[in-house]
Order: structure tokens, then sequence, then C-alpha cells
């Protein structure tokens, strides 16, 4: 069916241009095919692109209005797997870190299973990137917020007092 080739294609090429540096291009393109592709096929994996470049564009509402839509989807086992990998890159560029372990979890699982090769090679990466983010959270020094009454106290020990200089206002 013709209708059929030509979104499929503009899909393709949404991937192309999103690939090129261009998602707000593709973005336009992924919202002409999911609005008018004539197969729920089609539109269901065009949503699932717009899902993934809500997250690559930092646009967290946009993320979270396609979850939520996409959550309800019947999904065959290859779009099951992306919308996990997809969750967990999401979680992870708006710092859900839990949410984004869980959910690549979830894909290498279901990629395993399903024995789609490339989908488990693109998890376990997000997998790596996710762990080295968290490690890195935890490693970072936290600095607790300073007091008004800790805020005198390093004049006074810069000139060898080791009292706060608060305590004598």
């Amino acid at each position: 069916d013709d209708d059929e080739l030509k979104y499929k294609a503009l899909g393709d090429l949404a991937i192309f241009l999103t690939d090129y540096g261009l998602p707000p291009i593709a973005a336009a393109a992924l919202r002409v095919v999911e609005r008018f592709a004539p197969e729920r096929r089609i539109r269901r994996q065009a949503k699932l692109n717009l899902f993934f470049l809500a997250a690559q564009d930092d646009d967290a509402a946009a993320f979270e209005a396609l979850r939520t839509e996409l959550d309800a989807e019947p999904f065959t086992a290859r779009e099951k797997t992306q919308f996990a990998l997809f969750s967990a890159r999401g979680f992870r560029q708006f710092r859900r870190l839990d949410e984004a372990h869980a959910a690549v979890q979830r894909a290498i699982q279901l990629a395993n299973q399903c024995q789609l090769f490339q989908l488990v090679f693109e998890a376990e990466a997000e997998l790596q990137t996710i762990e080295r983010t968290l490690a890195d959270q935890s490693a970072a020094p936290t600095i607790a917020p300073v007091t008004p009454a800790q805020s005198h106290a390093v004049p006074a020990a810069r000139n060898g007092r080791k009292e706060s200089a608060a305590r004598y206002r």
C-alpha cells in the first residue's frame, strides 16, 4: 500500500534527521506520521520515537505525557524493549536514577528473551552509563548548607581563635 510506504519513509527520514542533528524537524515529521498514518503500528512507532526525542530534548513534560500514553499500548516484543530502553534514557536524563536502573534492567531482560541482540548491546551500554552516573553521584562530596552562625566562625578561625565569632555578638 502506497500510504503505508509513504509514512514508513517519513518515519525513516525522521530517524535520519535525528542522527543528522535536526531533532526538531524529525519531531515534526514524526507528529505527521503519528496523526495521519493509516496503520496503528506505524503511528505507535512514531509516538515511540517522539518519546525518545522528548528525553533527548530535555522535555520532561512531553516525556511523562508520552510515557503515560505509551504505557497502555499493545507493543510487540521489540517495541516493549525499546520502550523500556527509552524510558531508562529519559529517567537518567531527568536524574531519576532508580527508575532508570529498573527500566534498563527490564530492557536487558526483554532483549535477551527475544534475542534482540542490538537492543541488548544498547541496553547494556545504557546500564553502564547509569551505573557511572550513580557512582559519580555517590562519590560527589556533600556540601552542607552554611548557617548564619557558621558563616561567622570562619573569620574567627582565620584569626587563630577557635571560638565562633557569633558567640560575641
